[in-house]
């Protein structure tokens, strides 16, 4: 996966998209209608993920490889249980995890555990024995009622990526979030684009040989509707140029893409950088023989999980996708597999590169390209040969694309009667309400005026009569003095 931004987006991340076409840097709204996106960020069923970068996110596309022109994210699908034992080869004796359907995983008659309770004075009795199992149990709920709580680690490494970028550009890890703030506010970042994507980084990535690693698998959608999907039955790991650490956000540790890891400076000298930093499927079946014990693993686990995520991504966004008849789109799925064998997906690119980088692409990019003619030129003249419509029909050669939907009932969308919401009529014309001749004041006021005016009223009359006695008296004195 793509640490931070790296080529490709996050995992429990969960999916955005990029492309990675030599020049092409759309956006997702800015594509075609037949080019539209495979999914959108929030689609997927069952558990999502994203990796390098986070579960699902935006990702962006190789350089070198001119990986893809940015496009739509899914957030990803489900995958996997746990083994026994914990992540990585040496703890998984008991077998590989089972694979589980997101409809088994919402299933209303599966009761979710709960968190077991302990009070402050049952741990302060624990035994360190106690206290380990203790914390099992509850690591074991919470991942059975989230099930992206293993992958997220404790770090708390968060990856950023513009939202219109691809092969790499941009992408960076942040542990703190005023830096990470501090670098998608800056003058640098504005240059990039205002719109970002920040998602939870997946921590706890299988690694080979201390390399983080991602899965370019190619899906063909020959019909929108109704829904016609093809799977490639070869694809590739691409590995970062320098080792996994998650206390090290440098994006050479974390992303994935031949863009980042052509620019790498280091001393690495092994197997994987003389290959390009790239391993063929046929490569990682082996290992995965090597180090779990079971040659099928790749077959059983882990190629059926990306086909479910590949199935449930594009039915949810295939009543979104303006259908065009004769035309197809190649997309490039981006996986990341936990140290669980759990698969997650990064993202999708709409463009997927074919550019021969390595000499595994090379093989791999003519060898799809040709194949993709048979599928959407072959097949179809030898189905009208045979009046049958159903792909993949007869012995006509498809090379290595696999039909996974094929068909079936067309998806209709109910009809839309016009519901008009409009409004008619001619419009009011307040009338104008004089003003009242007093001020309006409640009614308590009123009965307190009226009893304070005829109390000043009485007091005046007392007055005027005292006045009025006064007068008459000195007038009386007056007469008297006279006479």
């Amino acid at each position: 996966g793509k640490g931070g931004a790296s080529s490709r987006s996050q995992a429990p991340e969960a999916g955005a998209a990029s492309g990675e076409e030599e020049d092409e840097e759309m956006s997702g709204n800015e594509r075609s209608a037949d080019q539209s996106e495979a999914a959108d960020g929030q689609s997927a069923t069952g558990s999502s993920g994203s990796d390098s970068d986070s579960a699902g996110g935006s990702g962006s596309g190789s350089d070198e490889e001119q990986e893809d022109a940015g496009e739509a994210g899914a957030e990803g699908g489900l995958v996997g249980g746990e083994s026994e034992g914990g992540g990585g080869p040496a703890g998984c004796s008991t077998g590989p995890p089972a694979v589980y359907l997101a409809e088994d995983l919402v299933s209303d008659s599966v009761e979710l555990p709960h968190l077991p309770a302990y009070s402050e004075a049952q741990i302060m009795c624990m035994s360190y024995s106690e206290l380990v199992e203790a914390a099992r149990q509850v690591l074991k709920s919470m991942d059975a009622m989230h099930v992206q709580t293993h992958i997220n680690g404790m770090n708390n490494v968060w990856i950023v990526k513009p939202a219109g970028k691809s092969r790499g550009r941009g992408i960076r890890l942040f542990n703190n979030l005023d830096q990470l703030f501090a670098y998608v506010k800056g003058d640098d970042a504005l240059q990039l684009e205002w719109r970002w994507i920040a998602q939870k980084y997946v921590e706890r990535p299988l690694v080979i040989r201390q390399r983080k690693f991602d899965i370019r698998q190619w899906v063909l959608v020959t019909d929108w509707n109704p829904l016609t999907v093809w799977f490639y039955q070869d694809c590739y790991l691409r590995f970062c140029a320098d080792d996994y650490d998650p206390n090290n956000l440098d994006i050479f540790l974390h992303l994935s893409n031949n863009s980042i890891a052509k620019y790498y400076e280091g001393k690495k000298e092994d197997d994987i950088t003389a290959s390009g930093n790239m391993w063929s499927v046929g490569q990682f079946k082996e290992w995965l023989g090597d180090s779990y014990g079971d040659g099928g693993l790749w077959e059983s686990l882990i190629q059926p999980a990306m086909k479910h995520i590949v199935i449930c991504t594009l039915k949810c966004a295939q009543d979104m996708v303006k259908t065009r008849r004769n035309s197809c789109q190649i997309y490039g799925y981006d996986f990341l597999i936990d140290d669980q064998l759990r698969v997650w997906l990064l993202e999708i690119n709409a463009s997927p590169t074919m550019e021969p980088s390595t000499a595994i692409t090379t093989q791999l990019c003519a060898q799809v390209q040709e194949d993709i003619v048979k599928v959407v030129v072959d097949l179809p003249e030898e189905a009208a040969r045979r009046g049958s419509r159903a792909p993949g029909s007869g012995q006509v050669d498809t090379g290595k694309w696999e039909c996974i939907v094929s068909g079936g009932d067309e998806l209709r969308k109910p009809t839309y009667i016009g519901l008009s919401l409009e409004l008619k009529g001619k419009a009011f014309v307040a009338r104008t309400v004089p003003a009242p001749a007093k001020p309006l004041v409640p009614s308590c006021y009123v009965v307190y005026s009226q009893a304070l005016a005829s109390q000043q009223q009485q007091q005046h009359v007392a007055a005027h009569q005292a006045h009025a006695q006064a007068h008459a008296a000195t007038a009386a004195a007056a007469a008297a003095a006279a006479a």
